[in-house]
């Protein structure tokens, strides 16, 4: 028994070889044939909720012109604005003022979804 569980202490320990990690191949992602990776991020914008104080922050990472923000509640637009924002800006979403529901926050530029965050309050 001691023996058999050894054994498979050991086998959890031992990571198969096909997904050790490899080198990145001076940059191309294509280097490796077979190794997928997902493309580079840069948000242009991610929302923060505060629970404690029932506020959405919409935080902008870069600039964007014409952004739409829009608050759904129960799938229904209860608050749009479209503006212009630059790098480190944010704007407060106070949710508890639309009352209670199922909420929905989207960032917008154009038809791009930016951002989206939902929460029930």
């Amino acid at each position: 028994m001691k023996k058999l569980f050894i054994f498979l202490l050991g086998e959890m320990a031992m990571m198969p070889a096909n997904v050790m990690a490899q080198s990145e191949g001076g940059g191309d992602n294509n280097a490796e044939p077979g190794i997928w990776r997902s493309p580079t991020q840069n948000p242009y914008a991610y929302i923060n909720y505060d629970e404690t104080t029932g506020i959405a922050y919409v935080c902008f990472v870069f600039a964007v012109d014409d952004a739409e923000v829009a608050v759904y509640r129960d799938g229904v637009v209860v608050d749009s604005q479209t503006i212009n924002v630059v790098a480190g800006t944010q704007i407060p979403v106070d949710l508890s003022a639309y009352g209670a529901g199922e909420f929905t926050i989207q960032v917008r530029r154009n038809s791009t979804l930016l951002a989206t965050y939902s929460v029930t309050l």
